[in-house]
């Protein structure tokens, strides 16, 4: 298995991947992504070369951005504010792979990551309604900080999001 950036030839099967888990999300009852986003962001962060790929051979396993990138977070209390701060965004593990270690395996290769870019804390922001995102990030040492963020959408959607930090 190899992490390593992806690459604009890529972004066909990655817009797959994300494809299968949106309908995976939405047949759990949750609406955090749809059929816009992540999908407007993919290129332009493999263009960023932001965009690292979990790979066996030519089989895409998970998907993340690691970014420098600060993420608005108004209402979340972070502890660490005088380090170096690496953002992990648009965490995906292909559908077929799910509950196989996989997301486990990416986020150990995306802490690497982080801490080859001089990163000293990683941070993320997850949807409430996410647990199973939840869960695998406190069993990888992330703490849940303080608050939450709220997204407005539009008058139908709200997103409520927690805030995730691991010094590294």
């Amino acid at each position: 298995m190899k992490f390593i950036k992806a690459t604009i030839a890529d972004l066909p099967k990655i817009n797959t991947i994300y494809g299968e888990l949106v309908k995976k999300i939405e047949s759990d009852g949750m609406n955090f992504w749809n059929e816009e986003y992540p999908f407007c962001f993919l290129e332009q962060d493999i263009l960023e070369q932001s965009l690292y790929l979990l790979r066996d051979g030519e089989e895409i396993i998970s998907c993340i951005k690691i970014s420098p990138e600060r993420s608005m977070s108004e209402g979340i209390e972070w502890g660490e504010m005088n380090k170096k701060i690496i953002y992990f965004y648009r965490f995906g593990v292909n559908v077929k792979y799910l509950n196989k270690g996989f997301g486990f395996k990416t986020i150990e290769c995306a802490k690497k990551v982080a801490k080859e870019m001089g990163g000293e804390c990683i941070r993320f922001l997850v949807i409430r309604e996410n647990i199973p995102a939840i869960n695998l990030y406190i069993k990888n040492g992330f703490t849940q900080v303080p608050g939450m963020y709220k997204e407005v959408i539009d008058e139908k959607y709200t997103f409520h999001e927690y805030g995730f930090e691991l010094m590294i």
